[in-house]
This record gives structure tokens, C-alpha cells and sequence, in this order.
């Protein structure tokens, strides 16, 4: 059977008949509230925004100030300068700048670019490395006890994408915290709804019931209630060549159970890890999982922000082996944020205890 021919059978039983949530209207079933108990956790405090002096850090930047005041976080600003080309002895040569003196002119210029786009008002840090980009990012995040890493991505697909790579996916796969990517082509639009509070509103978390999205739940949950936005759960319940295989008239009825027990489930997982305070809402699509079904559901929902789990199982594996959150990245109409799967069962909200310091930190605000 086609992929068309399981989409039109999806669009069949997508209502169903036998499942009494399904016969509500749309509208009623995306607005019941969903019973919970979860206590409010600690938020999100320290933001690491990487900078490299292009149009889009500097817009990132500038998404990051207003996002910073609305969580109550600090903002650090890191810029990672690549390994020196040199020959080793044309390293030490009075033509060459000794290293201390570089640093400090990084430092300077990072401070000067915050007070440009940001305002002199607005404290901030700056940090300056050495090395490779990506794994530099990812192990100031880790000695400065970040909660959240915001990046933009160039987003590359294709060709370019196999040449260049990325440093966003790098972050992305190995940082301990969750990192916030924002496509360069999304970014103006994006500064613009955050300096409006317009940003962040409405928060969708796809969620295949594995262990990785319920760390990606369990940190929206937490990030909802202190930015005072609601979440939408959105899951996928799969056409298997065994729901296709038997007869039409059979479909509405197995469909409709497994969308009762989808319901169930996602309205379980919303009682035991959403705040009380966060209105919940869920969206449950029928059909043969691909990421163009997900993108056509988030799209749909209007959504603010995703949040994701970048350890992928079941459906959401099958986006794209091994990096269906990766392509989320590239197509989203907003900002992303991806859970590190590594940490799954554990809080990405740091204790209050000091973090470790890292080597050329500056701690002096914006002059």
C-alpha cells in the first residue's frame, strides 16, 4: 500500500467512532484541562549565548536580553577563537600579539557589542576560548552550570550541510543543558515577538512516550510555568502494516482505541510532570509518521516554541535515523529547544551551589 493510500485511510479514522474524547468537537478536545498536582521547580537562571560576530549572533543577542529579563537569568557571552593557522615559530614573533592580549581585546569587543545591541543597562559576562567551536561551547556550558545553551543555526541542508556541518548540532548532541537554536531566516521575526512578549506563549512538545521526550516534558513543563506560557502535547499515533492490512471497516474502531489510549497516556504524563499552574492541551494526529506530518501539526498549533528530545525512538526515530530532531531544527517555522537524551530522568534545573569557575571568565557587567 502507498504512502498516499495510508494518508487517506489516516484521514479517515482520525476522527474516530468508537472513542468517545474522539467524537468531541476539535476544539472542545484541544481545550479540556488536565488535572495535575506537580509543585513548581527551579527555572532556568544561567543563559550561555555563544557570539562570532555575525548578523545572526548579534540577533540572537538580541532575542536573548528580553528572554533573560522575562526568566529573571543571567546571560553569558562566550566567543571561541579558532586554533591559530601559524607555524609554531611564527607564533612567538613580535609581529604576533601575546595571547593574554588578544583575550583582552575579545573581551572588550564582546562587552562593546552588548552595549550596542542590548544596552549598556544590561549586565552581562563575556568568556573568551581557544579550539575547536562547538566543543568549546558545550564545556564552558558544563563549568559554568548554564541551564540553558541559545544559538542561531545557519540551518544547512543538503550538500552544504555534509561540507560545512554544524556547530549547533555539535552543541545540540553533546551539551549537558538544553540548547535553544534559532534559524537565521526565523530570527528577525523572532527578536521582534520576544521584544513583545508575543514569544514563548505557546510552547509544543511531540511526544512519542519515550524516555527522552519525557525529559524534553518535564523541562518545558518547568520552563512554561516560570515564562507563564501553556504547552501543547503532540503525539502520533502510527498506521502499522498490520492496522492497514485488514479490512477499511475495521480501521475507525482500532484507530479510536488507540488514540483513548494516546489520550490517557499523555494526560497521565501531564499530571506527573507539568506544573499546576501550566494549562495543558493535547493534539493527536493519525497517520504513517514522517516529518512532514509532525511540521504540518506544529504549524497547525501555532506554535511559539518546540521542545524536544534529541535521543529519538519509536516514531520520532523514523523522522530521519539518528537526527529527527536535528531536521526539526532545519525546518522549524521557530525557535527550537533539544533536550539532551543523556541525561533522561534527571533535572536539567541546577542546585544553587556555585558553579565551577571557567579559565578567562569575566564577571563585570556591561560598561
Amino acid at each position: 500500500m502507498t504512502r498516499k493510500n495510508i494518508t487517506a485511510i489516516a484521514s479517515f479514522v482520525a476522527g474516530g467512532v468508537q472513542n468517545p474524547a474522539a467524537t468531541l468537537p476539535r476544539r472542545e478536545r484541544l481545550a479540556r484541562q488536565i488535572p495535575r498536582s506537580v509543585s513548581a521547580g527551579p527555572g532556568v537562571s544561567k543563559i550561555l549565548v555563544p557570539i562570532d560576530f555575525s548578523a545572526g549572533s548579534r540577533l540572537a543577542l538580541r532575542y536573548a536580553a528580553p528572554l533573560a529579563e522575562r526568566l529573571g537569568a543571567t546571560i553569558t557571552l562566550i566567543y571561541v577563537d579558532p586554533p591559530p593557522f601559524l607555524a609554531g615559530d611564527l607564533r612567538d614573533s613580535l609581529l604576533v600579539l601575546p595571547v593574554a592580549e588578544v583575550d583582552a581585546a575579545l573581551a572588550r569587543d564582546l562587552s562593546e557589542l552588548a552595549a550596542q545591541q542590548i544596552g549598556a543597562a544590561f549586565p552581562v559576562k563575556t568568556i573568551v576560548r581557544r579550539g575547536d567551536a562547538g566543543a568549546e561551547i558545550v564545556e564552558a556550558a558544563k563549568a559554568l552550570d548554564s541551564d540553558l545553551i541559545l544559538m542561531p543555526t545557519h540551518a544547512y541542508t543538503g550538500l552544504k550541510h555534509a561540507l560545512y556541518g554544524s556547530t549547533a548540532e555539535h552543541v545540540m548532541r553533546h551539551a549537558a543543558c538544553p540548547v535553544c537554536t534559532i534559524r537565521n531566516e526565523v530570527l528577525p521575526k523572532a527578536v521582534g515577538a520576544m521584544v513583545t512578549g508575543r514569544s514563548w506563549r505557546n510552547i509544543v512538545v511531540p511526544v512519542d512516550f519515550s524516555e527522552c521526550s519525557r525529559e524534553a516534558l518535564r523541562f518545558a513543563g518547568a520552563l512554561a510555568r516560570q515564562i507563564g506560557g501553556r504547552l501543547t502535547l503532540f503525539h502520533v499515533v502510527e498506521l502499522s502494516s498490520l492496522h492497514v492490512s485488514v479490512a477499511v471497516r475495521q480501521l475507525p474502531l482500532a484507530q479510536a482505541r488507540h488514540r483513548m489510549d494516546a489520550e490517557e497516556k499523555l494526560a497521565a504524563w501531564a499530571a506527573e510532570h507539568v506544573p499546576v499552574s501550566v494549562p495543558v492541551k493535547t493534539l493527536i494526529r493519525v497517520g504513517a509518521p514522517s516529518l512532514e506530518l509532525v511540521e504540518h501539526g506544529i504549524r497547525l498549533l501555532g506554535a511559539g516554541l518546540i521542545v524536544m528530545g534529541t535521543h529519538e525512538y519509536s516514531w520520532m526515530r523514523r523522522l530521519l535515523e539518528g537526527g529527527g530532531t536535528e531536521r526539526m531544527v532545519r525546518l522549524a517555522p521557530c525557535p527550537v529547544i533539544s533536550v539532551h537524551s543523556s541525561n533522561a530522568g534527571q533535572s536539567h534545573f541546577k542546585s544553587t551551589s556555585p558553579p565551577a569557575r571557567a579559565r578567562n571568565a569575566t564577571t563585570t557587567p556591561v560598561k
